[in-house]
């Protein structure tokens, strides 16, 4: 009898307790969590300044503004910076280890640091956003003041750079309780938050980087919920669900949207109120639109690199001093030649080169006696190079000067004649380059002009069939003058002029008949192509 009793007892008191708590053991809350969203949480930030090249007459007065800027935005917490006193914003941006540990010393979630570079074409002004858990760039933004250096003007600047910066934080507050279906959010009457608003829940389920620069191009985001306001504060503000995706999947510490939803025109309808699904079916639509009429999208900056293709011809000349018959030249003004170069941007200041050349060129075989009567020519480049480029402006339009340290081959194969009168021959060795740009006035200008010298340091050679003796004072050089005209952002024409000079001497004897006593060959050629900027 009191075994049934106890039995009784306990399924009395499992029964309450499932009636007590209706959803105990029927569900469990969810938890909307990812690694991004994570990482852009920002409750508190703090304002650092870059490295100024002119004393501290800009960044200083300019970073008080910015800090100026954050303490009026209410949903962030503004710590003071304390410490490294001065930092680079390249060197934040290649080093997230360092980043992160300075976020975590200065005890914030971001990093909003200001760089100000004075240079020839004018003020380069550099903001970006960084976060603590990863210590990558979040949001960047730069712009070039050429005219305006006052404070007072710059400060303008500052201030639509920091809008744009601002408007790259994919959320506008955050959810700080959550008590049964009451909503407590960290925006009030100063973010211009009224009654009866409804505002979105968010969670930032993914985000893609730029592969090179690390700064964010793009963000998804799902709407798990929405909340209608019922009390405004100047801080703070409160209201209830309307809904949510799964039971209790919103909680403290998700992010609100306040952005006003899109709304859109109603379709465009005929006179018996057909719906027009395109404009071109209407009468007018010849008018207002061209059958390949298509949206209006601006045209990304370059970030990876350049390229260009040119096509032309030129004066190849080769000659050799035998030492029976003398000297002997040949040449021809038409010689044709293809060439293409690209420069891959590894930094802002470090890039790498690669070119290629090939030409082709027929001249008459001057030696007497020797055939065939005419000597063609094959003639190939091969350039690879690491450059550094000294960052006189800070556009990629600007000014420039680039010192470049590589490797050169020059391959010319010359048809085989009896007896011997000129060799194929293969120059190769390191190169010292400089290259210069000149815009004709400033950046925005059309035009331009450049120029490119190489210089090979202990250069070698090789001949076949046949050799002309031991080579001695071997040379190449390498000369070129091009201009430039910029038909879009991303895309110039370029006319371009280039000098080559191969020579070398010899001593003793070799294998041909006659033994020469030096060989060169010179290629001068004027292309024309096309740069794509990338």
């Amino acid at each position: 009898m009191r075994l049934i009793n106890l039995k009784f007892i306990v399924h009395l008191v499992f029964a309450a307790l499932l009636f007590s708590f209706p959803n105990f053991g029927l569900s469990v809350p969810t938890t909307y969590v990812s690694a991004e969203d994570e990482d852009i949480t920002l409750r508190s930030i703090v304002v650092s300044q870059g490295k100024d090249n002119v004393q501290g007459i800009y960044v200083k007065p300019l970073a008080g503004h910015l800090v100026g800027l954050l303490t009026n935005e209410h949903f962030l917490d503004l710590n003071p910076y304390t410490s490294p006193d001065t930092l680079d914003i390249n060197e934040l941006k290649s080093n997230s280890k360092l980043t992160s540990e300075i976020i975590n010393k200065n005890k914030s979630d971001g990093l909003l640091h200001l760089q100000i570079t004075k240079g020839q074409m004018g003020l380069l002004l550099e903001l970006g956003l960084f976060t603590k858990k990863s210590g990558l760039l979040w949001a960047y933004t730069e712009n070039l003041e050429k005219e305006k250096l006052d404070i007072e003007s710059l400060k303008k600047n500052i201030d639509t750079m920091y809008g744009q910066i601002m408007n790259q934080i994919p959320y506008q507050g955050i959810i700080l309780s959550r008590s049964s279906n009451r909503i407590t959010v960290n925006r009030g009457s100063l973010s211009n938050m009224r009654v009866d608003q409804d505002i979105d829940v968010i969670q930032i389920v993914g985000a893609k980087r730029h592969p090179q620069f690390q700064f964010i191009t793009q963000i998804q985001k799902e709407i798990i919920g929405k909340i209608r306001i019922t009390k405004v504060d100047e801080n703070l503000s409160f209201g209830y669900l309307l809904f949510e995706k799964e039971p209790q999947a919103v909680q403290a510490g998700l992010k609100i949207l306040l952005k006003e939803p899109t709304y859109y025109p109603q379709l465009a309808t005929s006179k018996n109120e057909a719906v027009v699904d395109h404009l071109l079916a209407r009468k007018d639509g010849g008018v207002m639109l061209r059958g390949d009429s298509s949206e209006w999208r601006p045209l990304e900056n370059p970030t990876f690199g350049r390229a260009y293709v040119l096509f032309g011809m030129g004066q190849f000349a080769s000659s050799t001093n035998l030492s029976t018959d003398g000297g002997q030249q040949g040449s021809t003004i038409l010689a044709f030649n293809a060439q293409a170069d690209a420069d891959i941007w590894m930094t802002r200041k470090w890039f790498l080169r690669v070119g290629l050349n090939q030409g082709s060129a027929q001249i008459n075989n001057p030696l007497s006696g020797s055939s065939p009567s005419k000597i063609n020519y094959s003639i190939q480049g091969l350039k690879t190079a690491l450059g550094y480029d000294f960052e006189i402006s800070p556009t990629i339009y600007g000014p420039r000067i680039q010192a470049m340290l590589g490797y050169s081959l020059f391959n010319a194969n010359a048809t085989e004649s009896t007896p011997t009168s000129f060799t194929s021959t293969v120059y190769s060795g390191l190169g010292l380059g400089l290259s210069g740009y000149m815009p004709w006035n400033d950046e925005n200008s059309k035009w331009g002009f450049g120029a490119e010298l190489w210089y090979h340091l202990a250069p070698s050679v090789t001949e076949s069939p046949v050799t002309s003796g031991t080579p001695e004072k071997i040379q190449i050089v390498e000369l070129s003058g091009s201009a430039h005209y910029r038909w879009r952002p991303d895309i110039s024409w370029i006319s371009k002029l280039t000098f080559t000079s191969l020579s070398s001497s010899f001593s003793g004897t070799g294998t041909r008949a006659q033994a020469a006593t030096s060989s060169d060959l010179s290629w001068i050629r004027v292309n024309g192509g096309m740069e794509y900027l990338f």
